[in-house]
């Protein structure tokens, strides 16, 4: 969110203007030249979150598959659930808010999009901030137990009606 809201400044503002209606900065007559730079540098930055945030992924995996094979496979059978379970959220959740705002900006290309569309980007926008470290402490055993503790029917199995702590 930081490196995107930072095209205003790298670009002397020359392209951005101020909207009275949404209190914010936003794109103003882009020519074709700033519509490519800005399209390929937005391509960069999210591709660059996906291919490190796989990278971890694949090195976490590649690790636990390595020290299930030292002390024993039961040990880490829960560890690769829960990193599978973070990154698969963690991808979801920067794929939804991320997307959203790349399908805004195709829109004003094509129509007039009202301003409550763009009150409710920036809020569901900022929201990856929270997001993230939500989802981070959801797959903490000892934060799970809490939960799983106050609200049991949250962890209910449909299947069996059993409560499971751990998935």
């Amino acid at each position: 969110a930081a490196v995107l809201n930072l095209w205003p400044v790298l670009h002397n503002f020359e392209h951005y203007g101020y909207l009275n209606d949404l209190g914010s900065c936003s794109i103003i007559g882009v020519d074709l030249a700033a519509f490519v730079v800005f399209l390929i540098s937005n391509f960069i930055i999210f591709g660059s979150i996906a291919v490190t945030s796989l990278w971890t992924f694949c090195f976490t995996r590649s690790y636990f598959k390595a020290q299930s094979v030292i002390a024993g496979e039961s040990v880490y059978a829960s560890k690769k659930k829960r990193l599978i379970g973070i990154f698969g959220c963690m991808l979801i959740v920067y794929g939804l808010f991320y997307l959203q705002s790349v399908v805004s900006f195709l829109l004003q290309l094509f129509i007039v999009v009202p301003n409550q569309f763009f009150l409710a980007l920036s809020v569901t926008f900022s929201l990856v901030t929270i997001a993230s470290p939500i989802i981070q402490s959801y797959f903490r055993p000892e934060i799970k137990s809490v939960l799983v503790s106050r609200c049991p029917l949250l962890f209910t199995c449909v299947c069996c009606s059993c409560v499971h702590s751990i998935c």
